[in-house]
This record gives C-alpha cells, sequence and structure tokens, in this order.
C-alpha cells in the first residue's frame, strides 16, 4: 500500500503520526489492488460548519455517529461581540440558548473584523434508540451501517432531568405524560428530538427491539454473556426471557449452564410490553471459532478474534475451555497435522509474523479437545 501526508508520499511512520481528530482520511483502491491511504491535515479553526454537540458541558462541532469532539466552539458562543441567527432570523445570545440542541446544524464565522457570526439551524435528533437507561438515551442515527458503538448521547439523566420539564411527549403519535413515555421507551424504539423556543418536544415511535446476535463467551448457573461485536458484550439471566431455546428445543433455566460451551452462536430477541415482542434467548451448539491474532507461548496464552470482531484475550490453550471434554488431553493440529505443542507454537508465530491468517477451531472428542489450526497466505 502507499501512504500519503496531503496528498505527498510518506513513510508508515509518518502516516501514522499524523493520524489524529479533526485531521481526515481518503482510502482509494487502486486498480492493481493496492490501497492509497491519504491523511489530510485539518486545523481545527478550519472547521466552521457541522453537528452541534455538547462535549464536556460545552458547545462543540462533532463528528455525528460517535460524537466526538471536532471542535470546541464554546469561547465563540461566549464571546460578548458574537451575533447569533436562528433559522435565518437575528436573536439574541438567550435567543440561541432557548433553541440550540444536540443534533441541530451550526455554522460559525470569524470576520476579519474581529465579529463573530454564528448561526443555528433547529433541527430534530432522529434515530434508533440503542440506550434507554440512566446516565442516557443513546440514539443510533445510522441503524445499519453496522457500526459497533452507536453514541449520540441525547439528554443526559432521563427521565427528571430534561431541560424543559414541561416538554412535550408524544407516542406512536398521542401526547402522554412524562412517566408514560419513559415506559414505552425501548431498545429499538424510533425517537425523534428537537428543541426550540425554550421547549423540547419528543416523539416516539414504538418498534421491536432489534435481535442481538453473538457468541458465548462466559456463563454460569444463572447467566450468560455473549459478544457484541468489537469491545461489547451482553449478559442474560436464564430466568428472564419467555422461551429458553438450546438447539431448537425448548429448556429450563436449570438446564442451560449444563448445555452451553464456549463459542455457542447465540440469538436474544429483548422483550418490549409496547409491542407485543416476546423476550427469547436461543443458543446454537458450535464448535469455538476465530482468528488468531497474538500468541504467547510463555503464557500459553493467545487471542481470538471471533466471527463478529470481538477479541477474546489471554486465552489459555492448554485448559478445557468452558464447556468442553473436561480433564482432557489438549491435541494440536496444524493444516489437519497432529503435532507437538511447541511445534503448533511455532507455526502459529511464524505465520503471524509473516501476515498470514491463523484460523482456530477448537473442537470437543472423546477424551481430548482438538484445537485445529489452517494457515493460509
Amino acid at each position: 500500500d502507499a501512504f500519503q501526508r496531503d496528498g505527498a508520499a510518506v513513510s508508515v511512520g509518518l502516516f501514522e503520526a499524523t493520524i489524529g481528530v479533526p485531521n481526515r482520511l481518503e482510502v482509494t483502491d487502486e486498480a492493481d489492488g493496492t490501497t492509497t491511504w491519504n491523511v489530510i491535515q485539518v486545523a481545527a479553526s478550519d472547521l466552521t460548519d457541522g453537528t452541534l454537540g455538547r462535549v464536556g458541558g460545552t458547545w462543540s462541532i462533532i463528528e455525528p455517529v460517535s460524537g466526538v469532539e471536532l471542535r470546541d466552539i464554546q469561547p465563540l458562543v461566549d464571546d460578548p461581540g458574537a451575533v447569533f441567527t436562528v433559522d435565518g432570523a437575528t436573536r439574541s445570545k438567550a435567543g440561541f440558548d432557548a433553541n440550540a440542541s444536540i443534533g441541530d446544524g451550526i455554522a460559525v464565522d470569524e470576520a476579519a473584523a474581529g465579529e463573530i457570526a454564528i448561526d443555528l439551524a433547529n433541527d430534530a435528533a432522529e434515530g434508533t434508540v440503542a440506550q434507554a437507561v440512566a446516565p442516557a438515551i443513546v440514539i443510533d442515527p445510522n441503524p445499519d451501517d453496522d457500526a459497533a458503538l452507536p453514541q449520540f448521547p441525547l439528554l443526559g439523566t432521563f427521565p427528571g432531568n430534561t431541560p424543559d420539564p414541561d416538554a412535550t411527549y408524544l407516542v406512536d403519535g398521542a401526547e402522554v405524560t412524562q412517566a408514560d413515555f419513559a415506559a414505552d421507551l425501548s431498545l429499538g424504539d424510533l425517537l425523534l428530538a428537537s428543541f426550540a423556543a425554550g421547549e423540547w418536544r419528543f416523539e416516539l415511535t414504538n418498534a421491536a427491539p432489534p435481535e442481538l446476535t453473538g457468541y458465548v463467551l462466559a456463563f454460569g448457573a444463572a447467566d450468560v454473556t455473549f459478544s457484541q461485536g468489537p469491545g461489547l458484550t451482553q449478559t442474560v439471566l436464564f430466568s428472564a426471557p419467555d422461551d429458553l431455546l438450546y438447539d431448537g428445543t425448548l429448556r429450563q433455566p436449570a438446564d442451560m449452564a449444563g448445555l452451553l460451551s464456549l463459542g455457542d452462536e447465540v440469538a436474544y430477541q429483548p422483550g418490549d410490553a409496547a409491542t407485543a415482542t416476546d423476550e427469547v434467548l436461543a443458543v446454537v451448539d458450535a464448535d469455538l471459532t476465530g482468528e488468531v491474532t497474538v500468541i504467547t507461548p510463555a503464557l500459553n496464552q493467545l487471542t481470538l478474534e471471533l466471527p463478529d470482531g470481538f477479541l477474546k484475550t489471554g486465552f489459555n490453550y492448554t485448559l478445557d475451555p468452558p464447556g468442553y471434554t473436561t480433564a482432557a488431553t489438549q491435541r494440536y493440529f496444524v493444516d489437519a497435522v497432529e503435532e507437538a505443542r511447541g511445534d503448533w507454537e511455532a507455526a502459529i508465530g511464524t505465520a503471524l509474523t509473516a501476515d498470514d491468517e491463523v484460523t482456530l477451531v477448537v473442537v470437543a472428542v472423546p477424551l481430548a479437545n482438538e484445537w485445529r489450526v489452517t494457515i493460509a497466505d
């Protein structure tokens, strides 16, 4: 691959050293199969418009999906000489404060004479509810983009801490009390929140929560924890769902711990009374599978990237994985050939150094657990 800074060729080290907020990144797939990575340096002061957000209690221009601060504009807002417009109409600082909210459009202009112009465009923050409990309602404005961490913190603690206690609340088009709104709010609902003329308006459209899928990471007598993509997990009590299934068969909570094993596939449907959606936990028996990214023979440990991107670190390959054959012999294979553990470790280390792909499948067989590695260029 080729690396550039502001369009000029640089080393990969200099390219990496230049990456940072709020710089931009251009990625170009070339005809010869290589990729050109160009980091474009951007000064925060050059960012003059975008999405309004609140970071650390101050107004900022933010990246709208992650909520990351690109430029702190609070000093401009507080400047006594600042001139404000809201939706094209001239307003005072108080008028700006009465309309500004997360998700609005914002443009700032620092004229040569020192005058600061701040233009606010009232807009609703809209998206799918990704977190519905304190300390924040979080909405995902792009629920279909497979982003691992939807972060659009909307209100702070809710209910009870909205800027206007007399806010207007609607659920499925009908006006309701704040308490009824909070009772109906759940993952997967569509939420539109707007703030204008000093008043909040929240419009909720009930929808069934999205199904969560992943791989078993840990379990006990009472619950199971499974992966939710890079860095994320979900824990479900066996006593909570309306239905518990293992390999398609209904089970009792007391049965689950004796059936599960590390790497089993999980599908969890959260319940939602507003849409009459039952809570269902379904687990399918599966061999633990993933890509080895690091091996540390001195600790008998490796890092395994599961198919959903979750990294299982510190995984000891000399012990029985949870739910697998217990008190078993650990056997090691490379490309279907059984190897001594030391040779297996060495083959993985050599492959990782060569940037080869190392896929691991752990299979339980009578009296043994087999650690089967496949190496591909």
